[in-house]
């Protein structure tokens, strides 16, 4: 099975919280199932590190679930 490393959500960060570094972490993925919406660590090595800081608009992540820039701001 081929898989991608996909970054996620390591527990649950709530609509409206400022997501910390230590909230996410890579998992590995079937590449078959790692819509163009997920982050994928072979696009963005330093997605982590980018993506701390920002404001969760778009509802709740749940622990596991990945990360969509999409919600984020």
């Amino acid at each position: 099975l081929e898989t991608v490393d996909v970054l996620i959500a390591k527990s649950d960060i709530g609509q409206g919280t400022t997501v910390k570094a230590d909230e996410l972490s890579w998992q590995l993925w079937p590449a078959s199932s790692a819509n163009s919406n997920f982050i994928r660590k072979s696009d963005r090595p330093d997605a982590i590190e980018q993506i701390a800081g920002s404001i969760v608009r778009g509802g709740t992540f749940y622990a596991g679930e990945p990360i969509q820039e999409s919600r984020l701001v």
